[in-house]
């Protein structure tokens, strides 16, 4: 009797091993059939990520802009900053202004491997001014090993087109 039991309790065992097996080859058959059906999609997203870095470091400079004419204790370490961001003159609109609608001109140009120009116009709208304007945003990029890992560090200037 101990005998059969034995038996049947093998048997078991075996029959269980093999559903799981099946399983596992189902599911990984089921997931290179999803793999291939499923769409592809090629998005430069380093493009797209210049893009975005472009726009907010532009909206930055502008609130840099307003911050010093609505707090002048601060105007001498706003100055740098923006100097720091601009090597050329700093725009200058009066009173009360707001950037919309920033957006690209064109495609980003690549000057090397870790220079990029992105050409942006944007609508500003003040008491003295409303038109327009546009400014040449520079990227530079570099690599830097931080934990050894690396880690893209990228540097946004503003020029004048």
């Amino acid at each position: 009797m101990r005998i059969l039991i034995c038996i049947i309790v093998i048997l078991v065992f075996l029959s269980c091993k093999n559903n799981d097996a099946n399983k596992v080859s189902e599911s990984s058959v089921l997931d290179a059939e999803y793999e291939a059906k499923a769409p592809v999609f090629n998005i430069d997203t380093k493009v797209d990520t210049y893009q975005n870095l472009s726009i907010q470091k532009l909206q930055g400079y502008f609130d840099l802009i307003k911050l010093k004419e609505k707090h002048p204790e601060f105007k001498n370490d706003i100055l740098q900053q923006l100097r720091e961001l601009s090597n050329d003159s700093i725009p200058n609109y009066k009173g009360d202004f707001s950037i919309e609608n920033i957006h690209q001109i064109g495609d980003a140009e690549s000057v090397s491997d870790s220079v990029q120009k992105i050409k942006l116009a944007y609508h500003v709208v003040s008491d003295s001014y409303k038109g327009i304007d546009s400014i040449i945003v520079v990227i530079t990029s570099k690599r830097i090993l931080i934990d050894e890992t690396n880690v893209i560090s990228n540097k946004v200037t503003f020029t004048k087109p």
